[in-house]
Order: structure tokens, then C-alpha cells, then sequence
């Protein structure tokens, strides 16, 4: 996420075919099946965790798990701290389904998170408006989409792969 904010931001190059890959939740297969799998083919990802379920729920990943991927080169970003829809809400209830996450993730990788990614992707102006404040480089949705530009960084689309997709249904939809 940081590559593809700077390129647009600074020009910064791009590998000729980048590809992000970015998982949501914090779900612990993240650890125990994406992980092991990006380190064996050098690669990185982006991991967007909601902070509330860790350390409360054996399904989702724990705070040594999301260390330990930082510091292997993986980023850990802010999907809110209880995983709620963001429309809709108090200035308040935003500041702290924003805040808590960022700052609880800062605390255990030392790496402050720039980027978000919305709930089942939803949001509103004042989420927008809301991460602005909190100095957030980007968001992500789940609208279908490759396109990006830095004038809508904080509605980025993506891809939304599913486990059941043939490979071959992803190939046709990114390209070879």
C-alpha cells in the first residue's frame, strides 16, 4: 500500500506488473497459511487486522503472531477495532473505532499504520473525513476495481479474491 501511495504521490517507481496483496480481518490462517507461504516466495502483504478480537478470540491472530510479521517485512494496517459498519456514526464512535486500532498496532510493531481498510466496505464522507483527520494515507473498499489515483486514495477499490475462485478466473480478471 505504501509502494503504490508514493508512486502516486512522489513517482516513485513500480515494478512493471505490481500486484498488493492484502488480507482482512486478522484471521489466524493469516499467519498460519498466507504467511509462511509469502516467506518462502519472498514476498510481502498488506494485513489489515480489526485490534478488538485479538488476544480474546483463538480464531484470530495474537499480538506475537502480528510482530513477528511485521518485523518479516509484512504490513499491519487498521480495519477498526470491533469491525463495524462505519456509516452512519458519531464523530466519537468513528475517533475510536479509528484511534484505538492505530495506536494499539503502533504500540506492538513500532511502525504507525497509514492505510485502512472499511468493514465490509462500508463508509460514509464523515468516515472519510474522520480518517483525514487522523492522517491516513489510503483506504481500501471492496468495490471492484484497479484503477487508483492519489484523488481518491481514501476510496481505493480492489479485487476481492475469494478461496473458491479457479485460478483462472483470477487471471482473467487481472491479466497475465
Amino acid at each position: 500500500m505504501q509502494d503504490l501511495y508514493d508512486f502516486l504521490h512522489s513517482g516513485r517507481p513500480l515494478p512493471s506488473k505490481p500486484v498488493i496483496l492484502t488480507f482482512d480481518d486478522g484471521y489466524l490462517d493469516a499467519y498460519t497459511n498466507a504467511f509462511p507461504l509469502l516467506k518462502k516466495y519472498g514476498l510481502s502483504a498488506t494485513f489489515f487486522i480489526f485490534t478488538g478480537a485479538i488476544g480474546f478470540n483463538q480464531n484470530y491472530l495474537s499480538w506475537n503472531e502480528i510482530q513477528e510479521m511485521s518485523s518479516a517485512g509484512m504490513s499491519i494496517e487498521s480495519h477498526t477495532y470491533t469491525h463495524p459498519d462505519m456509516r452512519n456514526r458519531s464523530d466519537e464512535f468513528l475517533q475510536s473505532q479509528i484511534r484505538l486500532p492505530v495506536d494499539a498496532i503502533a504500540k506492538a510493531t513500532g511502525k504507525r499504520p497509514r492505510f485502512f481498510a472499511y468493514p465490509a466496505g462500508q463508509f460514509d464522507a464523515n468516515a472519510v473525513r474522520m480518517l483525514i483527520a487522523n492522517d491516513t494515507l489510503g483506504a481500501v473498499t471492496t468495490r471492484p476495481g484497479m484503477i487508483h489515483q492519489l484523488g481518491n486514495a481514501l476510496t481505493w477499490d480492489r479485487v476481492r479474491v475469494t478461496g473458491n475462485m479457479p485460478l483462472g478466473a483470477l487471471v482473467q480478471i487481472i491479466g497475465n
